[in-house]
């Protein structure tokens, strides 16, 4: 039978709680994502799964960027103007 580990969803980010709000890796949001005592059992993965974890994971990380490098490119540029008076 597999260990048991125990984990807790942390609760939803809001942007009030990040130092920049495009900034989701700020000290304030990393510190909300940590794991609490507040846990539930779990099942641990295969080898498999892990590669697969690891791999979903580079791909969001990977989006995650990209989708804020462009959020921070119309906000500098104010490239939101046309359409919005602000961001």
């Amino acid at each position: 039978m597999a260990k048991k580990k125990t984990v807790t969803a942390p609760d939803p980010i809001r942007s009030d709680d990040l130092d920049d709000p495009l900034d989701v890796y700020s000290s304030n949001a990393v510190a909300r994502l940590g794991v609490s005592d507040n846990t539930e059992l779990v099942d641990d993965l295969s080898e498999e799964e892990k590669k697969q974890l690891n791999a979903c994971e580079n791909d969001l990380e990977k989006g995650m960027n990209i989708v804020g490098f462009a959020l921070a490119t119309i906000r500098n540029g104010r490239l939101y103007r046309a359409t919005h008076k602000t961001f």
